[in-house]
């Protein structure tokens, strides 16, 4: 169908031409003023929202949020349901805590899973800005499905059709049904 390949899909998740402005991580002693704090939550629950969204398993999950908040130097600990989110942050070294409570839906898309992984690398890694971060992670969100409506429908329901007799040894009328079914 003309779609671009996987690297040129990767390639393409690129924020703009934002000058870079990195969070020093520094020493366990220093850690992010109130507005970097901030910032970095928000980037933090955008990208939690976002790998839960898209079908990153919950324990990858809670380590993954963890270990990006250790690398801007704060801590983070997160529960994760399945359609909901507690995420607690703290800068270390502090009595004061901020959680946070998130509504999730699922969509399972292992295409923007794969985005918003590299992403959130590129940002921890501070190779990204954190607005640029919270950018490319709205950018991902929009971006439209790769195969349009009509043709999801038609595969689902060959699939359907295809499967019936492989796995479960049915006939015509049973093929006739799951194609329905999958319709």
């Amino acid at each position: 169908l003309g779609a671009p390949s996987f690297e040129e899909e990767r390639s393409m998740v690129d924020v703009g031409a934002l000058e870079a402005v990195h969070v020093d991580k520094g020493d366990d002693e220093q850690s992010p003023t109130a507005d970097q704090f901030f910032e970095i939550i928000d980037f933090l629950l955008g990208l939690c929202s976002a790998l839960h969204r898209y079908g990153l398993p919950t324990h990858r999950l809670e380590y993954e949020i963890s270990w990006a908040a250790q690398s801007f130097g704060i801590e983070a600990t997160v529960a994760v349901f399945p359609a909901y989110i507690s995420a607690m942050f703290r800068k270390k070294h502090s009595m004061n805590s901020y959680t946070y409570n998130l509504a999730v839906e699922y969509s399972w898309n292992l295409e923007k899973l794969d985005l918003v992984d590299s992403l959130a690398i590129k940002v921890a890694q501070h190779k990204l800005s954190l607005t640029q971060g919270i950018l490319g992670l709205r950018k991902i969100q929009a971006r439209p499905p790769r195969y349009p409506g009509w043709l999801r429908l038609i595969i689902l329901t060959l699939v359907s059709i295809i499967l019936t007799p492989l796995f479960y040894n049915g006939g015509l009328i049973e093929m006739g049904l799951a194609g329905v079914c999958g319709f």
